[in-house]
């Protein structure tokens, strides 16, 4: 009895976990956090070599809290609109392949299991990133608006060391794509900016 009760206190002290934001009506907890770590390093991001750092002070705790949190406000920003839905066999498929290369990788499925997710927990966190991501790419689509000429221009003169000598269609096009992106990322930023304030972000014992 008294080894039964160890292993149970245990494995409770492994899923319980503090809260450290929300959005809107959502809470987001370490487990949320680290649960969607794993899930980024195995789908989104297997180069990726940080390890997690489970400090919630750290700054490396709170750049995953930031997109967590983030990836929440895409996500019930995006049901509001019809422009992208993510099937539940693209939920099934996400998900054996998750499971496919997390059984690789004997490290990350110790720490997966001792997180207990349900199947309606692992879903519905699978469904959040690929309906946020899925929208990113729409709106960062939407954001990018062609450079002019004028502007283009009036950058190279405006930065003629960063060129030397050579003439201003050498690097035209370079230009143009730069500027795009510099814009698109503004836009794409105060948008952020807006939804944050809209769905009331909010971190908790995060510096």
């Amino acid at each position: 009895m008294i080894l039964f009760l160890f292993i149970f206190e245990l494995v409770f002290a492994q899923t319980v976990s503090e809260v450290v934001g929300s959005v809107d009506s959502i809470v987001v907890t370490t487990r949320d956090v680290r649960a969607d770590w794993i899930v980024e390093k195995i789908l989104f991001e297997p180069t990726n070599t940080q390890p997690f750092v489970a400090d919630v002070n750290s700054a490396s705790f709170n750049k995953d809290l930031n997109r967590i949190l983030m990836e929440n406000v895409v996500y019930v920003e995006s049901k509001l609109f019809k422009v992208v839905s993510v099937t539940d066999d693209q939920v099934k498929a996400s998900s054996l392949k998750f499971k496919e290369k997390l059984n690789a990788n004997h490290s990350l499925l110790n720490d997966w299991n001792k997180l207990g997710l349900t199947n309606n927990e692992f879903n519905a966190l699978l469904t959040r990133k690929l309906q946020a991501k899925s929208f990113m790419e729409f709106k960062t689509k939407a954001s990018l608006i062609p450079v002019t000429e004028a502007e283009a221009f009036n950058y190279y003169k405006n930065n003629r060391k960063k060129f030397g000598t050579k003439p201003y269609k050498d690097f035209k096009g370079s230009i143009k794509t730069y500027l795009a992106k510099q814009q698109a990322d503004q836009r794409l930023s105060e948008w952020f900016g807006v939804l944050k304030k809209k769905y009331q972000v909010r971190k908790v014992y995060v510096n």
